[in-house]
């Protein structure tokens, strides 16, 4: 991945299974595998896997918020604008999560 890549734009695009970089609050770069994308209540929410994170178990996945800018004139704008955020809410991300395990039964 490239400094100037949109992760977003990485994410989104389907045909694209890059593993992503992600910054945390201690500005350390962490790798990231893409698991899914899944709309969730007229959200979008990306179900990443740390490769490198202090704290979480191998094979554990962490569900992220993508939040576009709502106010962009175009979807190319909307993603360079936008960001990640991991879901706070445990219900939100419980019921993400399932989504996902439905997606796969599918």
């Amino acid at each position: 991945m490239k400094d100037n890549e949109n992760v977003i734009a990485i994410l989104l695009d389907e045909n694209d299974d890059r593993n992503v970089i992600l910054v945390n609050d201690e500005e350390e770069e962490v790798e990231f595998q893409q698991i899914c994308i899944v709309p969730f209540n007229d959200e979008l929410y990306a179900i990443l896997r740390p490769l490198n994170m202090k704290g979480v178990d191998d094979g554990g996945a962490i569900v992220f918020h993508i939040c576009l800018d709502e106010t962009a004139e175009t979807e190319e704008e909307a993603m360079a604008n936008g960001y990640l955020e991991i879901e706070s809410d445990d219900y939100i991300a419980d019921a993400v999560f399932n989504e996902f395990l439905a997606m796969l039964e599918e």
